[in-house]
């Protein structure tokens, strides 16, 4: 689908079988009017837009590999213009699964990674400098992958939740300063040679460190797991 702008004007779920480019238009937006549901099985290059808070869903499909698919684009505006829910995979399903990679900074209600079952991870990506205003949910306990890829990235929201755990959590790639405004629950969490503020709680079976610089409790909480130094890092407990 080449287009200019899309409405989504129905509570129907809208499928997208193949990629979307909404690059050509003034708006380049997909703008949800009503609380509807977008499925895409391919790319898209455009912003993702809600007529109002909370409004719309839209599931990056994947397939049972685990197909890599893309967003060139913001998702929602702000808080109070965000989506419902962003699915990474299908939700409902233990079969579909996806790598998304998204090229803009997201604002939704709820984020949920959706894996093939307890075999395969779903995985977000967020691209380098981009941030996200979300919680961030897995439907399975210890799986699902969140990745920032560099540069100055913020998560506001919490990460997981004490009896979901994200099986990973990567952060600090080199250069880069990660910083997490809510709790953070991972089985994993890997730090590479930048700099990673945790604001509030950690609850991680092993946060491994490489030659980055890891900060704990930067404005309260408490923090719970394993520090594995893999080079010179540093971890401050604050």
């Amino acid at each position: 689908v080449t287009a200019g702008s899309v409405n989504v004007n129905t509570t129907n779920t809208v499928t997208f079988n193949d990629t979307v480019n909404l690059s050509p238009g003034t708006t380049d937006e997909l703008k949800f009017i009503v609380d509807g549901d977008v499925i895409l099985n391919s790319n898209l290059t455009g912003n993702i837009t809600s007529g109002g808070n909370n409004l719309g869903t839209v599931t990056i499909l994947g397939d049972a590999s685990g197909k890599a698919q893309s967003i060139t684009g913001n998702i929602g505006s702000s808080g109070s213009s965000d989506i419902k829910v962003l699915n990474i995979g299908e939700s409902g399903a233990s079969t579909n699964y996806s790598k998304t990679t998204i090229n803009g900074n997201v604002f939704a209600n709820s984020t949920v990674l959706n894996n093939n079952g307890t075999t395969n991870s779903s995985e977000l990506i967020l691209a380098s400098g981009k941030n996200i205003t979300s919680t961030i949910t897995t439907a399975d306990a210890n799986k699902g992958i969140l990745t920032l890829a560099g540069g100055t990235q913020t998560v506001t929201g919490q990460v997981g939740t004490n009896a979901n755990k994200l099986a990973e959590v990567n952060a600090g790639a080199n250069g880069a300063t990660s910083t997490f405004a809510g709790d953070v629950f991972a089985t994993d969490i890997t730090v590479g040679n930048g700099i990673v503020n945790f604001e509030d709680n950690v609850v991680a079976t092993t946060t491994t460190i490489s030659s980055g610089t890891v900060n704990f409790n930067t404005t309260g909480g408490t923090t719970t797991t394993d520090i594995v130094f893999s080079n010179t890092g540093t971890a401050n407990l604050l």
